[in-house]
């Protein structure tokens, strides 16, 4: 009678972790992968690398931060206008997909392009 017990706390214990590993990926993607980086902590990532890495002087350092300040500043600026190009081409895709559908399928595209861009944690709450 209690092997079944201990077969089923390890299951409980097992599907707990697959739940907090999951949830963990998926905060750490989003982070990660598909927010813009910011131009001061790419310069800081940058030049904190070149620093230990290549054991610049301090006058190296005050010579190199301005180029990568101004590189990082300059990636941060395309980045983001890609960003807004892709979003006017998804956008002329939804109204084109939209055309094509019933009224019925467009509240219900609606609500797949809402609950796809809706953050982990709002699904997770259901």
């Amino acid at each position: 009678m209690k092997s079944w017990k201990i077969v089923l706390s390890f299951v409980a214990v097992f599907l707990a972790g697959l739940f907090v590993g999951a949830a963990s990926t998926l905060h750490f993607a989003h982070d990660h992968f598909f927010k813009p980086p910011h131009a001061a902590d790419m310069a800081a990532r940058i030049l904190t690398e070149l620093r230990t890495e290549l054991k610049l002087t301090p006058e190296q350092v005050d010579k190199i931060k301005p180029i990568i300040e101004k590189t990082s500043a300059q990636a941060e600026a395309i980045h983001r206008q890609v960003f807004q190009q892709l979003k006017i081409v998804f956008d002329a895709s939804d109204e084109s997909v939209k055309a094509q559908l019933t009224n019925d399928q467009v509240l219900k595209f609606i609500e797949l392009k809402a609950r796809r861009h809706r953050p982990p944690e709002q699904d997770e709450k259901k």
